[in-house]
């Protein structure tokens, strides 16, 4: 289950990176890393 919650974010984040693809994009890349 906390890998589904995991994923579930990461999906948040490059959605919300795709409608504002400035801050929020480079913040994914890092949580992105972060995790992975």
């Amino acid at each position: 289950m906390k890998t589904m919650n995991r994923y579930k974010k990461i999906l948040l984040y490059t959605t919300m990176c795709r409608i504002k693809k400035i801050l929020v994009c480079k913040t994914t890349a890092r949580y992105k890393k972060i995790l992975v």
